[in-house]
């Protein structure tokens, strides 16, 4: 992808925000040495603040849109009557939207603490002012950038290798401080090589049973196996397991950052299941329809892009007394996965 937007406005961002932060804590009379640790947590303001409008656009008058609909936002501990309040007042949207992104943050901690840190008191009052202005950081991270860069699974891991690049650059070539290992090691990968490293891992072994498996046809960056000896040939078909059932492979990522590798395996352990016959949801109604509507299985698999035999098998597994019926075969899909 493009990232030529990102790299002009990831470290604009960040000193804006530590300058914004800087003025917020001189109004308590906090000292330089509590300012440049607050600046860290700093760091989760930023990335959170736009996901309470992201993808949603602007509403009328170039403001934020979840202020336009901020009497439905649920959200555990916002206060509704509040809301209500500062919504109605019409003068008083800076101070919704720092209710609406604090309650944000305090929801991501409750789901996911051991990836978002509680947001304390002290650090709600270094949220910077004027966040819904013309010049903050989150109008230009959602004007700025164009909205097709939003689609790309790696937008989010290049957004903070640019964001941390500046503090990247001071501390690289030094003595690194354990407070600045992060600055100096976290390096984004970019998609191709996670492909590559996905599909000559997982791929590669899924291929090592099944060569003539069509999902190979998917893995762009997968590599062929060198041609061995005669002897070594033995030795791998010797520990390669002749059926590899999908419900049995599992991969970890132990160090998963913005989660970019798991979205690329997700991606191949799908393809794989669907080629092993897991039906979706979705398709399971589009058989109903089409059966409904009079075509036999041998058009419904073309019009699927599926083998006849394996519509046919569908419709004679999970049938049920009523006939074919898409929540119910999906149901007793899954209850029959479970009894394996």
């Amino acid at each position: 992808m493009d990232t030529t937007h990102l790299k002009q406005y990831a470290p604009k961002a960040r000193r804006y925000f530590i300058e914004a932060v800087t003025r917020r804590a001189a109004k308590f009379g906090i000292t330089e040495k509590e300012t440049a640790r607050v600046e860290e947590k700093g760091e989760l303001y930023l990335i959170l603040s736009p996901s309470p409008h992201r993808g949603e656009g602007r509403g009328e008058g170039n403001i934020p849109e979840i202020l336009e609909h901020a009497e439905h936002v649920d959200l555990p501990g916002l206060d509704k009557d509040r809301v209500i309040e500062l919504k109605l007042d019409g003068t008083r949207d800076e101070e919704l939207y720092h209710d609406l992104l604090l309650a944000q943050c305090h929801a991501l901690h409750q789901a996911m603490p051991f990836l978002f840190e509680t947001i304390d008191d002290e650090t709600e009052l270094l949220l910077p002012d004027n966040l819904t202005q013309t010049d903050s950081p989150i109008r230009e991270l959602v004007e700025a950038i164009p909205e097709e860069d939003w689609q790309e699974v790696e937008i989010i891991g290049w957004l903070y290798q640019f964001y941390i690049s500046e503090k990247k650059d001071q501390v690289i070539g030094k003595v690194v401080k354990s407070e600045d290992i992060p600055a100096a090691t976290q390096l984004f990968t970019p998609n191709w090589i996670v492909k590559y490293m996905v599909q000559n891992s997982l791929g590669a072994q899924w291929l090592a049973t099944y060569p003539g498996s069509p999902t190979k046809e998917q893995m762009e960056y997968y590599i062929e196996p060198a041609e061995q000896t005669e002897e070594v040939k033995a030795q791998l078909k010797a520990i390669t397991p002749d059926t590899l059932d999908p419900e049995e492979l599992t991969l970890i990522d132990r160090a998963c950052g913005s989660g970019h590798i798991l979205v690329e395996v997700y991606e191949l352990f799908k393809a794989i299941y669907l080629e092993r016959g897991y039906r979706q949801r979705e398709e399971r109604y589009q058989i109903y329809i089409l059966k409904k509507a009079g075509y036999d299985r041998t058009e419904i698999a073309g019009m699927l892009e599926r083998d006849k035999s394996t519509i046919g098998r569908e419709l004679r597994r999970n049938c049920g007394l009523k006939g074919y019926r898409p929540k119910q075969a999906h149901e007793l899909a899954i209850q029959r996965r479970a009894a394996k």
